[in-house]
């Protein structure tokens, strides 16, 4: 009546079959919040996520997972080829690249990217990790992302994907 009640359950379900409350496909059974501490992985070399700018938050409802933060980098050695950052769960395996997803990062201090466009996030089925790529008038290219990054180097991060 005040709207102050607190209902505890086992999940919502979403569909017209009533007879039935186990967890199923169709019953919102999972929420979590957090933070993952976001790590860059180059093709050789390293780039360093300084240590007082490394937190990405996470929300997980169901099996959509979200991520934002912003990464600053504080150092580059003998960085190069491609470029990939931890996620904070494995991305779901489906056929038909159906498990496909992208995002997008913003960023200052990057050395000659191929467009002034965003950054490219993709996560493909069954990674723990998204791949970073550069736009081209033409395509995606990744290949050498990794030289790019400055010790000055910042990104600003948001994506969505699935998992199981």
């Amino acid at each position: 009546q005040d709207s102050g009640a607190v209902v505890h359950a086992a999940g919502m379900k979403f569909d017209t079959d009533q007879t039935n409350n186990i967890a199923e496909s169709n019953t919102l059974d999972d929420y979590e919040e957090g933070i993952i501490t976001g790590a860059l992985t180059c093709g050789t070399g390293t780039i360093s996520v300084d240590a007082t700018y490394d937190q990405l938050s996470y929300t997980k409802i169901g099996r959509l997972v979200h991520v934002q933060g912003s990464l600053v980098i504080d150092g580059v050695s003998s960085n190069a080829g491609t470029v990939s950052l931890n996620l904070p769960f494995t991305a779901t395996q489906l056929t038909e690249s159906a498990d496909v997803t992208c995002g997008i990062a913003a960023y200052y201090g990057m050395n000659a990217l191929k467009s002034a466009a965003p950054i490219n996030i993709r996560i493909s089925g069954g990674n723990s990790s998204a791949t970073l790529l550069e736009w081209t008038t033409t395509t995606e290219d990744g290949s050498d992302m990794a030289e790019n990054f400055t010790s000055s180097s910042q990104l600003y991060i948001s994506f969505q994907y699935c998992v199981q």
